[in-house]
């Protein structure tokens, strides 16, 4: 592997939780988060305890599970590594209508992130797993918030021998879907064949898959030494958030992406969304098939709660890359940015004239990251959260029936991948001095759950807990995992970050109504000549 494989190579992390593990605390989620930055190329000290206000300067950020600390993090002196602390992990059980091990692999890629964030600013960093169970479970939460009855994906479709998803969302797509069933003939049973035809007429329709087709990768801890023990950085601004002065380029949209930046925003980071007003963010539902309450007006477009709730504390601008000059006024957004991030399809990028490349044109050191569906040698390209549910393998029941989950869970998983390769890449280019591309796709950050469940762990997808959403706001452990809002659509509560510390976690803002959105001034910038479409 390369340096650009392993963005945290010389990262060394003391991990301390295999000794006095409190009950309650599920080990998984801490397992999982050793196992990313490891695959990162971190290093990873195991310790049974750490001395309560010791020194540890062997390692850049020690996590810390509770019960090992006597003290807050806020009180621990500063004269040696930075904690990681996690509370809320008796929160992680598993919950029906998700894969088992979903909320454990989704809290360990949190403090994964946490860890990173922790040395990038050598800040002691609070990880509350409560605010992460509301983030993988958003629908239904913002649907109780909202006292809006929650929208499941739609049922498997039966075809021949198997299943698919069909995510088609749209009259025009379902109606492209019929077509295509009609057209295939004979091969109208096989779920592959049906697949397949269906990613030609770019439709997000995936074959639920057996899990044996995707082998989860093999976790293992990885080698506990290294030569010579990292320096600690200089101690940090009271009262500055841990990412306070990065700069987010926000191309993304829907669930996955938008999350990834929300996290990056909640930390502190300066994250301006282009959102073109010819194509909103479909989270927005200007069709009113939305998350809204009842007396709403939905084509206002600022009362969805599941557009709201990701995009607060964002800048939203006004651009369209087919067009000249909104082309230069991106080209300025992007040499004022440490990173640009999208959730296009492969070939959008390249044909706008902006692959990692020609974006490093405009800032060399500017970190990329791309969130896409599948590997670029995968035969499908399109999907949605519940088409990777399918091709996952995470699917399928005992004897061949196909259950679609109470959440597009692919979706919250791939968002915190996406947060955790960001933060990983930016520790790369100020530890190195160069930039690197990281390419999140669905499929690979949702094929390790397989590693939590067994064989038929799909059959908890099966069941469905109606009262779910509820018991998420009634529950009087989750109190400090929500953030009472005042937005277009009235009072209501969000998830709230999952980080804190002795710095103030940034106020974020409610977002914009589409009559609000803003433009950015022009700067002066090197530029390449600007296509008048892409």
């Amino acid at each position: 592997m390369t340096s650009a494989d392993l963005p945290l190579q010389g990262l060394v992390v003391r991990v301390t939780w295999d000794a006095a593990v409190p009950a309650g605390l599920d080990a998984s989620a801490v397992e999982a988060a050793v196992a990313v930055l490891g695959q990162l190329g971190a290093t990873i000290c195991d310790s049974a305890s750490v001395a309560a206000n010791g020194a540890d300067t062997s390692c850049h950020v020690a996590v810390c599970v509770p019960g090992h600390h006597g003290t807050a993090p806020h009180s621990v002196p500063l004269d040696r590594a930075p904690l990681v602390t996690i509370t809320g992990a008796g929160l992680l059980g598993d919950v029906d209508g998700i894969p088992e091990g979903t909320l454990a692999h989704a809290a360990g890629l949190v403090i994964a992130g946490a860890a990173v964030v922790a040395a990038w600013s050598t800040t002691d960093v609070q990880v509350d797993c409560g605010a992460v169970v509301l983030q993988v479970l958003l629908p239904v939460a913002m649907a109780a918030s909202y006292r809006t009855p929650h929208r499941e994906p739609s049922a498997p479709v039966s075809v021949g021998t198997g299943w698919v998803a069909s995510d088609t969302a749209s009259d025009d797509d379902r109606a492209a879907f019929d077509r295509l069933l009609q057209s295939l003939g004979e091969q109208r049973t096989d779920p592959v064949a049906v697949a397949d035809e269906a990613q030609m007429w770019r439709l997000p329709v995936c074959a639920f898959l057996p899990v044996g087709d995707h082998q989860p990768p093999h976790r293992t801890h990885p080698p506990a030494h290294h030569a010579n023990p990292p320096a600690i950085r200089p101690h940090p601004r009271p009262g500055v958030a841990p990412l306070s002065g990065v700069v987010v380029c926000d191309l993304t949209a829907m669930w996955a992406g938008p999350l990834a930046t929300w996290l990056l925003a909640s930390l502190g980071a300066d994250v301006h969304k282009v959102e073109p007003s010819t194509r909103r963010d479909g989270l927005r539902s200007l069709d009113g098939t939305g998350l809204h309450p009842a007396g709403t007006e939905p084509a206002r477009g600022d009362v969805s709660g599941l557009f709201n709730a990701l995009n607060r504390g964002k800048q939203i601008h006004d651009l369209d890359l087919r067009h000249p000059a909104d082309r230069l006024r991106f080209e300025s957004r992007v040499a004022r940015s440490h990173v640009v991030i999208d959730s296009f399809s492969r070939r959008v990028m390249p044909n706008f004239g902006y692959d990692p490349t020609q974006l490093r044109a405009l800032r060399p050191d500017v970190v990329t990251v791309s969130v896409t569906a599948f590997p670029a040698d995968h035969p499908w390209q399109v999907a949605l959260g519940p088409g990777i549910h399918a091709a996952s393998g995470l699917g399928l029941l005992k004897h061949g029936v196909a259950a679609m989950p109470t959440v597009a869970y692919p979706d919250p998983v791939t968002g915190l991948t996406a947060f955790v390769e960001t933060l990983a890449a930016l520790w790369s280019a100020r530890e190195r001095g160069h930039a690197t591309h990281r390419d999140v796709t669905m499929l690979a950050s949702t094929t390790p759950i397989v590693a939590y469940a067994p064989a038929s762990g799909a059959q908890r997808v099966a069941r469905r807990d109606p009262d779910l959403g509820r018991r998420l706001l009634d529950d009087p452990q989750m109190a400090e995992c929500w953030q009472a809002v005042d937005d277009a659509a009235g009072h209501h509560r969000y998830p709230s970050t999952p980080f804190s510390g002795a710095w103030s976690p940034p106020v974020l803002a409610a977002v914009a109504a589409i009559d609000t959105v803003i433009d950015t001034v022009i700067d002066t910038v090197p530029r390449r000549k600007a296509a008048s479409s892409a």
